[in-house]
């Protein structure tokens, strides 16, 4: 499971419930710090576009393979999606608030040194994770993953039914 070719591999009920449940208070709780970012992608952003982020490892400066208090939270995912710890890029948290239409914060690929990416939708709601070119929309839809090859373009889409979009993000060789 742990490469993903030219395809996407769309998984319900990831994670067992009570690992899920576990892993959702924790993220949608009141102890995770949440970083405000002024942008989501970088050149490509939709203007007013912002996002708050936290971040549970990444081998990149700052970081520098240092971890968040909560990447044990992580270790289940690791160990579902066949991840070693030296093969492990980065793992980040987005959320995003509830916008009157749907936005997306900009298409872009995932430019690591890694060829897998996931997107694990911690809550249901109406926004999406779309793909440019074949126009694939994955629904947020709490405990699904995606999982597809990091060069593929892809974008999040805002909410319009929830306060909060919240997903995780795998990056890994």
């Amino acid at each position: 499971m742990t490469t993903v070719e030219n395809d996407m591999n769309v998984i319900d009920n990831f994670l067992p419930e009570d690992q899920f449940q576990h892993i959702q208070n924790a993220m949608l709780g009141p102890n995770l710090m949440w970083n405000y970012n002024a942008g989501i992608v970088g050149s490509n952003d939709p203007p007013g576009s912002f996002q708050f982020t936290h971040t549970l490892f990444d081998r990149r400066p700052p970081w520098n393979g240092q971890s968040s208090q909560h990447f044990p939270f992580m270790m289940a995912f690791l160990e579902k999606l066949e991840i070693y710890p030296d093969k492990l890029y980065r793992i980040k948290a987005n959320l995003r608030t509830k916008t009157i239409s749907h936005s997306n914060g900009g298409y872009h690929i995932d430019d690591f040194p890694c060829p897998n990416t996931a997107v694990f939708y911690v809550n249901s709601n109406n926004g999406y994770t779309k793909f440019k070119k074949s126009g694939e929309i994955v629904k947020s839809v709490a405990n699904r993953i995606v999982i597809f090859n990091s060069d593929l373009e892809h974008g999040g889409y805002s909410c319009t039914d929830e306060n909060i979009r919240v997903v995780i993000n795998f990056n890994w060789t």
